[in-house]
């Protein structure tokens, strides 16, 4: 398990397109993302919003939290994503009254609030990865975007330029 650590740290500046051939590496590969590869921007399913929060709090709660930065602050330090992701009219509602493609936006806002170089999207549908890797590219900051995919929808992605990296 620490190779495939170990393995991941070395192609930390290249887009990657992670198939997971054995699904039993699927929670640890997470825990990697989430605890112990630093910063990394999560876009998951596993990462979910809390229906009792706004938007706005649930994509900056992290970081209030963290680097105990006020709400206000949050904003104003991330305005420049929130204009170009389109969210200034969906932050204070909740999950339940997003669309599919405003609930992704979100994800990702909170994913570039981590303000780190990797953004972690696992198992998107081919519709959701073009968004967010055309969005990427729109900005001014290289990210590299890690994808997760499992074997069945490798297909899907065969047109990809990413590195490949089995699991």
């Amino acid at each position: 398990m620490k190779d495939i650590y170990n393995i991941l740290l070395q192609k930390k500046y290249r887009d990657l397109l992670i198939v997971l051939e054995d699904k039993n590496l699927e929670n640890y590969l997470f825990e990697i993302f989430s605890m112990g590869f630093g910063n990394v921007g999560i876009i998951s399913k596993k990462v979910p919003f809390l229906s009792n929060l706004e938007m706005i709090e649930n994509i900056f709660l992290p970081l209030m939290y963290r680097e105990n930065i006020s709400l206000q602050n949050c904003y104003i330090k991330f305005k420049f994503f929130i204009e170009i992701l389109g969210l200034e009219d969906v932050l204070w509602l909740r999950k339940e009254r997003l669309t599919d493609e405003e609930l992704l936006k979100c994800m990702l806002l909170r994913a570039l609030c981590v303000e780190s170089e990797i953004i972690f999207l696992e198992y998107p549908v081919r519709k959701d990865f073009d968004l967010i890797r055309k969005i990427l590219e729109s900005l001014k900051i290289k990210y590299y975007l890690w994808v997760v995919i499992t074997t069945d929808n490798l297909s899907s992605f065969k047109d990809i330029d990413f590195e490949r990296f089995f699991l």
